[in-house]
């Protein structure tokens, strides 16, 4: 590997006459205020304090020759931010009518062809349209308007991706032109912000080819932010995929995975190339994700990794989704997990949508399969409040032995390994029996209010078996004792399912008329708890008391332990 650091300044990298060209592997741009601020308030500080002479390090710029041009590997963020301050030193030398010629600065923001014909110098797809809008036509707008207010006057259109440069812009522009509104000597100050951004020391390192220039690239700048592992595996796929495939198919497939699992609820990019590592290697001791891929996934591997990549993401699609194509059972798992916010256990559901796909296990094996994790989960994580990430190592362990040698007696090792953990029937149903809901906060202030989520999860499966149904209609929670009341009218004992409708009705009415509104009832625990009253007791609403709460408690616990949340795949 041959390269020479070479101790430069800003003005002497952005004077020559090249593009800087930003390439499709590289992370967005994502400085935020402090980023903008601090640099901005560095050069204020050399202004006020008289001391232009001062010699400011900016950090390193890694480069890539490529022909007259050069690859930014490392520095994209500066540079971004240095050509937004130079265009709105430019904007407001236009506007002050300054004697300061503004075509000599423009050499740092433009590229010039043999006749003169300037293009932007900054070269970034991600960005180019609203760099184009800003260095070739804002800056030369009459307006002292905002970049934001002029892009909504002229009626042009940006993408989602260009806000964040939009933002910086009206950021920067606004902290400048407050700043020299407060100097006597406008222009001056101007052309002082100038010369301290063009003074600021640098170092710049040239690689000679891209193998170079991805191994200077774990080398992070001093100004920068530190890359995110995602970042680094993207950048690690990408510089090798240019090889056989080209940017373009590299970026296209980039896209899909994005599109499959970023900005969703519980989801990102991040998570889901941690996750999709934790389900592909095992696990080795000191060797983190970035370390994994660069030992095992060598240059001719990349494209199929990368293909397996995509395929992944369609499956933590499903996950987070769902998919039509499942059984309503496999959904509602689906969807469990995304509303109780599980998402530790998606290396091992990676492992078995990958076995299903492959023919591996048949749809009802999934659906058992998937059941049990959901059943396991109910009782150790929603019920008894055990800390998912007590299962983490268990997790890696068979996510990886499920991709790598699946086997439905793999799987059930790993159900054996978890049950061993689970809690056992006393400790369920002490907890069961605590849970509690009511709007009344004040009746209770000693116990643990639910927000209802534990007692709508209880409620939906209790029909679910005995129903056999996964589209269970909306309902509200009805307390058979009045929770105004107090005691241990909040337990989930004296709590049922009843539609919104009718529980608006039952306000007025008897304890007797309430039990036979209950025996009418849609949903089957209301009908089950009105079959054992009407027939036994007379019934008064003393009769309904605090003790025959708990009591119906321990039996919803018993139930749940024993009949719904079983092992379904052994």
């Amino acid at each position: 590997m041959s390269f020479k650091p070479e101790d430069t300044t800003i003005k002497d990298i952005l004077y020559a006459n090249i593009n800087y060209i930003i390439p499709r592997y590289q992370r967005k741009y994502v400085w935020t205020e402090k980023n903008w601020n601090d640099m901005i308030e560095d050069i204020f500080r050399i202004i006020d304090n008289n001391n232009m002479n001062s010699e400011h390090f900016l950090g390193s710029f890694i480069l890539e020759k490529s022909g007259e041009n050069q690859i930014v590997i490392d520095g994209q963020q500066r540079l971004t931010t240095l050509t937004i301050l130079l265009g709105i030193i430019i904007k407001l030398l236009i506007l002050m009518k300054s004697e300061i010629s503004t075509d000599e600065i423009k050499r740092y923001c433009f590229k010039f062809d043999a006749i003169g014909k300037p293009t932007v110098k900054l070269v970034n797809e991600e960005y180019k349209n609203i760099l184009q809008i800003f260095l070739c036509n804002y800056i030369q707008d009459n307006s002292d308007e905002m970049l934001s207010e002029y892009i909504k006057r002229s009626n042009l259109k940006i993408t989602q991706k260009e806000l964040l440069i939009e933002k910086c812009i009206d950021y920067c522009y606004s902290i400048i032109i407050n700043k020299v509104k407060q100097s006597r000597l406008s222009s001056k100050y101007l052309e002082s912000i100038l010369y301290a951004i063009l003074k600021m020391k640098c170092v710049s390192i040239v690689a000679d080819n891209e193998q170079e220039g991805y191994i200077i690239f774990e080398i992070l700048n001093s100004r920068g932010v530190p890359l995110q592992m995602h970042e680094l595996i993207k950048n690690y796929i990408f510089m090798y995929s240019r090889e056989n495939n080209g940017f373009d198919v590299a970026k296209n497939k980039w896209d899909q995975v994005i599109a499959n699992v970023d900005e969703k609820k519980n989801s990102s990019i991040k998570k889901y190339i941690s996750q999709y590592c934790v389900h592909y290697f095992e696990k080795e001791k000191g060797l983190k994700e970035y370390d994994l891929i660069k030992k095992y996934i060598s240059k001719e591997k990349v494209c199929a990794f990368l293909d397996d990549i995509v395929k992944k993401s369609k499956l933590y699609n499903y996950i987070i989704d769902g998919n039509e194509e499942y059984s309503d059972a496999i959904n509602y798992v689906f969807k469990f997990f995304q509303e109780n916010q599980v998402s530790q256990f998606r290396p091992v559901l990676l492992s078995l949508l990958e076995a299903f796909e492959n023919g591996l296990l048949n749809l009802r094996e999934l659906e058992r399969i998937l059941l049990t994790l959901k059943n396991f989960i109910c009782i150790s994580v929603i019920i008894c409040e055990n800390k998912t990430n007590s299962y983490t190592k268990l997790i890696a362990e068979y996510a990886y032995k499920l991709h790598n040698d699946f086997t439905k007696e793999i799987v059930k090792e790993f159900f054996d390994q978890l049950y061993k953990t689970i809690p056992n029937i006393n400790t369920f149903t002490t907890k069961f029996t605590q849970i509690a809901y009511s709007k009344f906060d004040d009746k209770y202030s000693e116990i643990k209010l639910d927000k209802g989520n534990k007692v709508r999860l209880v409620l939906f499966e209790n029909e679910i078996q005995n129903t056999g149904e996964y589209n269970i209609p909306k309902f509200t929670i009805e307390h058979v004792k009045n929770d105004c009341e107090g005691g241990n009218a909040c337990y989930i004992g004296n709590l049922i399912p009843l539609t919104k409708k009718i529980n608006n009705k039952l306000g007025s009415v008897s304890f007797e008329q309430k039990i036979n509104i209950y025996s009418k009832s849609i949903f089957t625990l209301p009908k089950e708890m009105a079959n054992e009253l009407l027939g036994n007791f007379k019934l008064k609403s003393e009769y309904w008391n605090d003790n025959l709460i708990i009591v119906r408690g321990e039996k919803l616990a018993k139930k749940f332990y024993n009949e719904i949340w079983i092992r379904k795949f052994s």
